[in-house]
């Protein structure tokens, strides 16, 4: 078995891989923010940044270049805000695991626009429902 650590911050430059299709860097020691540039890769269809130290906040425009992610994957880091509605904007998302942070604020009620998700973890984060009949109103009817 082998082991290859990553430790610092993700260069900026990631973000001209204009053809880059997969981003995996989980289970590493990587810290500071996720560079935005990431979030405008159009070819870019999963990103797994799991089980490192990544802080800060998405960025409120998360789906607006994403035509093709189906996975997004961030548990275990330290990312703190809202979860951004443009989230949903990444039609094809089928994976969303933003567990195990520090995200608060509503569930952003667009979610239950993701026709294709199949696996949505939120666990062990400070979020909320809005208030209704059900406390459960981002989920399709």
């Amino acid at each position: 078995m082998w082991a290859f650590i990553l430790a610092g911050e993700i260069p900026i430059q990631i973000g001209n891989l204009q053809n880059l299709d997969y981003l995996a860097l989980h289970s590493n020691n990587l810290t500071g923010s996720i560079p935005p540039k990431i979030f405008n890769i159009s070819t870019i269809t999963r990103i797994t940044l799991a089980d490192n130290h990544f802080s800060g906040h998405l960025p409120s425009t998360i789906g607006h270049s994403l035509p093709n992610m189906e996975w997004l994957i961030f548990p275990k880091n330290k990312l703190s805000g809202t979860i951004p509605n443009s989230i949903t904007e990444a039609s094809k998302i089928s994976v969303l695991d933003l567990s195990y942070n520090s995200f608060s604020g509503l569930i952003p009620n667009t979610l239950g626009n993701l026709r294709l998700l199949n696996m949505l973890n939120l666990a062990y984060n400070c979020l909320t429902t809005e208030s209704s009949a059900n406390g459960w109103s981002f989920l399709p009817s």
